[in-house]
């Protein structure tokens, strides 16, 4: 039996230079890499179109979102006008809640594209598989298969609704305080489950992450498959810093202890008065839901002259910077399980020691011991005498050395740690298959394939 062509349907692909594009970009390299005929939907978007990355092999077509889709039926159409010209007014509250409950999931601004367009532009594929969050592709992906008859597989990059408590981040799975919030979170479950009932097996990024999954949408089958970092972007060469750099990039987010780190960094400064000679934290790219926290980090800035705040770059510059670094800095999620976000990944990738703030043990942790790509904290004095040890060693020329283990980091290196999970794709594929002639899992029938009016 020849490997079933895959159709990969996310949100974000290069040349955008986002997080959410990295997941499903190696797994076509590695699908590609395989053998397999693979092909990519995604979003027509050119904000941070800075990633040159290697595409041959992948037949990639690009889909603008609007308000607006073919497949709505008029008073759907209607009401998604409505909520469109209502923005920014007093009574889009009780409208945005009413079109999200009637209308498709990520309506303000889901592609208006239809299953013959997709076949037309690149084919029919044997397997749709939809990375998320992304619940608008999600949709499309399951219409896809649907009108293809594919094996349909949903993959988890974050969690949407919630079962453990413990993988919820406002940032990635909140939907409101209040009546309103309560009524959305109904409402995305039962569409969760839903869509998680219609795939033949679900995957995700962690544990946490699957067995959440596994509580909301009831499907038993799934594996998970981390994600990694990629070992073609070499470490640069050892830059003699003037200062013992410490380097963060990246969002900060609320469940992140920076209170800890704050208080570290006073107790530095009380220790060593000339610390703005010796050291340097520098944030890249610091933005965060969280205002207070944006507040205090800019007060830390004025306060502090060894605090410096750099505005967000391209992917190639943060790499870089995070390999001119003498250490990075990474905070972990306090009292969350399962998160393992992509920064972290190419940090341990990086040839750099690992600062990492925690009071868990859990994905990230795990990782750090079983790599040696540095050391953990879990309170601010620990911080305070580590780096104050570290500053003064740098001040006598002395760097602050890991010694990585190479088979650990192997198992974490793109495109090779997803070699696995294209292996598993074509199990299930096939199982899916053989099991037509029987009782067949087959997309629900309450799943309407959409056509152009």
């Amino acid at each position: 039996m020849s490997l079933p062509s895959v159709l990969i349907v996310c949100t974000y692909f290069p040349p955008l230079n986002r997080t959410g594009a990295r997941r499903p970009y190696y797994l076509a390299r590695a699908l590609r890499d395989a053998g397999h005929r693979v092909g990519v939907l995604t979003s027509l978007e050119d904000a941070d179109a800075e990633w040159h990355a290697d595409l041959c092999g992948i037949e990639v077509m690009r889909c603008s979102r609007t308000h607006l889709q073919r497949s709505m039926r008029p008073w759907q159409l209607q009401l998604a006008w409505l909520h469109h010209r209502l923005r920014n007014t007093p009574v889009h509250g009780p409208i945005r809640l009413l079109a999200d409950c009637l209308l498709t999931e990520e309506h303000a601004g889901r592609w208006d594209v239809l299953p013959h367009e997709v076949a037309a532009r690149l084919g029919r594929y044997d397997v749709v598989l939809a990375t998320v969050p992304g619940w608008g592709p999600a949709r499309t992906a399951l219409e896809l298969a649907a009108a293809w008859r594919s094996t349909f597989l949903l993959d988890y990059r974050d969690p949407w609704s919630i079962a453990d408590p413990s993988v919820h981040m406002d940032v990635v799975s909140g939907h409101g305080t209040g009546l309103s919030g309560a009524v959305r979170r109904a409402v995305f479950k039962a569409r969760e489950r839903k869509l998680g009932q219609a795939a033949f097996a679900i995957t995700a990024v962690s544990q946490a992450f699957l067995e959440n999954a596994r509580s909301i949408t009831g499907n038993p089958r799934g594996k998970v498959f981390r994600s990694g970092f990629d070992p073609a972007i070499k470490p640069v060469v050892p830059v003699a810093n003037d200062k013992f750099t410490l380097v963060y990039t990246g969002r900060l987010y609320p469940e992140q202890d920076w209170g800890l780190v704050f208080d570290a960094l006073g107790r530095l400064a009380s220790a060593l008065p000339d610390l703005g000679k010796l050291f340097r934290l520098r944030i890249v790219g610091a933005v965060s839901t969280d205002k207070a926290l944006m507040e205090q980090l800019g007060l830390a800035a004025e306060r502090w002259d060894f605090v410096e705040l750099a505005r967000r770059v391209p992917r190639e510059e943060a790499v870089h910077l995070q390999h001119s670094a003498d250490a990075l800095l990474h905070l972990t999620y306090r009292g969350r399980k399962g998160y393992l976000p992509v920064k972290f990944l190419e940090y341990i990738g990086s040839g750099k020691p690992i600062l990492l703030v925690t009071a868990e043990q859990d994905a990230m942790e795990s990782i750090l011991a079983e790599t040696n790509t540095g050391s953990m904290v879990h309170d601010a004095a620990t911080m305070a005498r580590l780096l104050h040890h570290r500053i003064l060693e740098h001040g006598q020329g002395a760097t602050w050395r890991i010694r990585p283990d190479p088979a650990a980091l192997a198992r974490y290196q793109y495109p090779d740690c997803l070699r696995p999970w294209t292996e598993q794709i074509t199990a299930w594929h096939r199982e899916r298959i053989l099991a037509q002639s029987g009782n067949a899992h087959q997309v629900p029938k309450d799943c309407p394939v959409p056509h152009a009016p």
